[in-house]
């Protein structure tokens, strides 16, 4: 059987002719995505004093599960994402 359309993926982007479940690969994506809970992240990184992302042209940040915001607080984890985007 050939293989399923993730593991095709992975393969391409981690240089490998062929995957298999289990198997761990360093694959590099064109793309990551991060959603409504980016400003988490963005906590951890100011907490351990990081200043910058390996390849921000490599980040799409999709504020999608709470939106609009129906809390102060949703509003303000929403601010903090939008921020650390800019």
């Amino acid at each position: 059987m050939g293989m399923t359309i993730a593991e095709k993926i992975l393969a391409n982007k981690s240089g490998s002719p062929k995957v298999t479940p289990g198997q761990i690969v360093d694959a590099y994506p064109d793309l990551v995505m991060s959603h409504t809970a980016t400003w988490r992240s963005v906590s951890v990184m100011e907490r351990i004093g990081a200043t910058k992302l390996y390849d921000a042209e490599r980040i799409a940040v999709v504020l999608d599960h709470i939106a609009p915001a129906k809390s102060a607080t949703n509003a303000a984890d929403n601010a903090k994402a939008r921020a650390f985007v800019k």
